[in-house]
């Protein structure tokens, strides 16, 4: 098993870190580590090897067509045809939001966790450093 996640590849992190993410994961396969001895060493990792991606994605800007559509009435909107939501434009739209969206929920909810965890390590200053980054998603359309 420890063979296969030797080759897992993980992209922004330093050799060091991959190796160390790794072992943890052998660890915990291995019962070596307990659940909340691998959580611990999780959130320490993930601060150590930065969270410059855990900011909000902002969301594409909503085509004419689309807008058209939010203006109409209900009975106008049971009148358009299934194949509006097809076209290239609104579908393009429709996955890029979706992904900000994912993004932005998953992020929140991960920095939530941390900031939880390093409370109760009682260690003010990391958990200060996540709490800001969480600020940033307070005022952000989720």
């Amino acid at each position: 098993m420890l063979s296969v996640l030797r080759r897992v590849k993980v992209e922004g992190l330093s050799e060091d870190n991959r190796r160390r993410g790794l072992k943890l994961v052998y660890d915990i396969m291995n019962k070596e580590i307990t659940e909340a001895e691998f959580e611990v060493e999780v959130a320490f990792l993930s601060m150590e090897c930065g969270l410059e991606e855990l900011v909000p994605q902002q969301y594409p800007s909503k085509p004419i067509a689309l807008r058209e559509y939010d203006s109409m009435s209900k009975k106008e909107k049971s009148k358009i045809p299934e194949e509006f939501w097809r076209e290239p434009e609104i579908a393009e739209f429709t996955s890029v939001r979706a992904k900000c969206h994912s993004h932005n929920m998953a992020s929140k909810w991960w920095l939530s966790e941390l900031h939880k965890r390093f409370i109760a390590f009682n260690d003010t200053e990391r958990a200060e450093k996540i709490k800001t980054l969480l600020d940033r998603f307070e005022n952000f359309y989720l």
